[in-house]
């Protein structure tokens, strides 16, 4: 394991990869082995070979793309020095890390707090009011948020303002970094009420987690522990309140069932990773002839960026046109986003040979963006908050749309660097004030 280092860096992208494509295939395949497919045989029923088969042979593939992505991720490793930062003990970490462009980063956090703030009211308004929250976050969550992508691009900013901030009254104690961090809160449980996200939550705890891995202290088996248990409970909690919307009874009856039977909790998390039956799907639809799409799943990486509002017939994600051409009898197909995975995509545009050099080309990627950020001396603040919040979503290329996920991460590259600018030209403003 040369590219974890001696020991393994559980922060390390190319890690959170790789336990997110074993919910996608190692775990969901071992369901499907024992007939508990949350889709095949259920709501979809093949035309070629059986639904075990087809399953087969999508882990099969799924392992094979494994290989070649930890491929991609060791290529042109010669030469370079991985990281050593799991061979120090916890005091080196915040020694080995430059802290220069702290203040700048803080007066960014600022910014993006308001961006924050400024994103739930566009969003509220541009819904029909606060009547919205809670009435169908469902579609809040998807059609809902057609034509205001940007607004819920500034929301996003809060997701690493509060990381900051805590980082920050971690560092000085100073409690106005505690306020600052306390008035990420409520955006959160906005964020939730008129979606139902549960990256609303989740996104930020990891991105905590994350820059104080590689600033004060490394993350322990039992923080991972206590990890897997949030994220189940906010799973619960996430589906139940989309379920019922902003009927209390029926959100505090969806979470009671889960408490009264807890394989329902279990079969409700596990479905949400479905890659097996996705690329399944795309298995079979491909051996009954349907044309390769040559790349064009990722046309939307040319239009993203786009509103809606300039270009209203601006073609839709391929995250919602998947659930309808090829799992059209899945809840909410359409209407819904459903994930083709890594290896279904690849195979839906390229076939077998996307299959590798697709996987190569995702693992350059996870390494690029840990060399980039991480292993590079002295590792810089602003990058490992970079890193905390795209480190994360770059794991989830294990589900895709890759597209989507891209432009996701885009996204958050580019608020942050243009905040990041704007908190550079305050912060020089004010010294040479203070120098004159």
């Amino acid at each position: 394991m040369r590219a974890l280092g001696s020991r393994v860096d559980v922060a390390n992208v190319l890690v959170m990869f790789v336990a997110y494509y074993f919910l996608m295939f190692g775990l969901y395949g071992f369901m499907n082995a024992f007939g508990m497919s949350h889709y095949l045989g259920v709501t979809y029923n093949p035309t070629g070979d059986s639904s075990v088969n087809l399953s087969a042979l999508a882990s099969v593939y799924a392992a094979s793309v494994l290989l070649a992505v930890y491929a991609g991720y060791c290529w042109n490793e010669r030469g370079q020095n991985p990281s050593e930062l799991t061979a120090h003990s916890d005091r080196k970490v915040l020694s080995r890390l430059n802290l220069r462009n702290l203040p700048r980063l803080q007066v960014s956090a600022i910014l993006a707090l308001v961006a924050s703030y400024a994103g739930c009211a566009m969003m509220i308004v541009f819904l029909g009011g606060s009547s919205i929250i809670g009435r169908d976050p469902s579609y809040v969550s998807t059609g809902g948020t057609h034509g205001l992508y940007w607004a819920q691009a500034l929301i996003w900013a809060n997701h690493w303002a509060i990381v900051v901030n805590i980082f920050s009254f971690l560092n000085t104690r100073k409690k106005k970094y505690l306020i600052l961090s306390a008035l990420s809160v409520p955006l959160f449980l906005l964020e939730f009420m008129l979606s139902g996200s549960k990256s609303a939550i989740l996104f930020p705890l990891m991105g905590f987690l994350i820059v104080r891995h590689y600033s004060y202290k490394r993350i322990r088996w039992r923080t991972l522990a206590a990890l897997t248990v949030t994220v189940l409970v906010v799973f619960a909690m996430g589906y139940a309140y989309r379920s019922s919307g902003s009927q209390t009874s029926e959100f505090g009856q969806g979470v009671a069932s889960y408490y009264q039977d807890p394989m329902v909790l279990m079969q409700t998390v596990v479905g949400r990773f479905y890659g097996t039956d996705a690329f399944a799907i795309v298995l079979d639809t491909m051996q009954n002839g349907r044309p390769l799409l040559m790349g064009g799943s990722f046309s939307e990486l040319l239009t993203w960026y786009i509103p809606r509002w300039v270009w209203p017939g601006k073609p839709l994600s391929f995250s919602l046109t998947f659930g309808e051409e090829f799992m059209g009898s899945a809840p909410g197909a359409g209407d819904v986003y459903y994930s083709p995975s890594l290896p279904g995509e690849l195979y839906l545009n390229f076939g077998r040979v996307g299959l590798l050099f697709g996987g190569v080309g995702i693992g350059y990627l996870l390494r690029t963006i840990y060399r980039r950020m991480i292993e590079r001396e002295p590792r810089r603040i602003e990058e490992v908050v970079v890193y905390a919040v795209i480190g994360p979503l770059a794991a989830s290329l294990s589900g895709g749309p890759i597209g989507v996920i891209v432009e996701f991460m885009l996204t958050r590259i580019i608020l942050f660097a243009l905040l990041f600018w704007i908190a550079g030209m305050i912060s020089g403003r004010a010294l040479r004030q203070t120098l004159s």
